[in-house]
């Protein structure tokens, strides 16, 4: 986490993963123009729906939409664009790079530890390398941990 280190280097979205009812979704980076994903590892070639787990994974031609009934919505472009849309029953039950979802802005950059972050005094997206670096995962695809 020591980000003299890590300010060279830079982020990008290598894949999308939701855990829903102990099943692991993962939407990949679209191979050839087509969207993929994983369920619990095992590749998909078609589209997903269960009614009793209430998820749904549509492709469309732009996006890949992963639901879950009406609490949340992941648009995912098989690149590098997430859109992330919760329900309010979940206001105050998530963390992460996109907040808290308490309906306060000022207090979103937080650690792990739910520990406010200082940002960087420079101006721009560069200011929040701290709060990035604070909420990056264990990349299996180059098997390296962060930490």
């Amino acid at each position: 986490r020591n980000v003299s280190k890590n300010a060279d280097s830079v982020s990008y979205v290598r894949y999308v993963e939701i855990v829903h009812n102990g099943k692991s979704f993962r939407l990949l980076p679209k191979e050839k123009g087509n969207f993929v994903y994983n369920i619990d590892g095992v590749r998909q070639n078609k589209l997903y729906s269960k009614d009793h787990v209430s998820v749904d994974i549509d492709k469309g031609k732009k996006y890949m939409i992963f639901s879950i009934q009406s609490l949340l919505k992941v648009s995912w472009d098989g690149n590098h664009v997430v859109d992330i849309e919760l329900c309010e029953s979940l206001k105050n039950k998530v963390c992460g790079l996109c907040g808290n979802f308490d309906g306060n802005k000022n207090n979103d950059v937080l650690d792990r530890d739910n520990e406010p972050i200082k940002l960087l005094s420079k101006i721009g997206n560069i200011k929040f390398i701290p709060f990035g670096n604070e909420w990056r995962v264990y990349d299996d695809a180059k098997d390296t941990d962060p930490k």
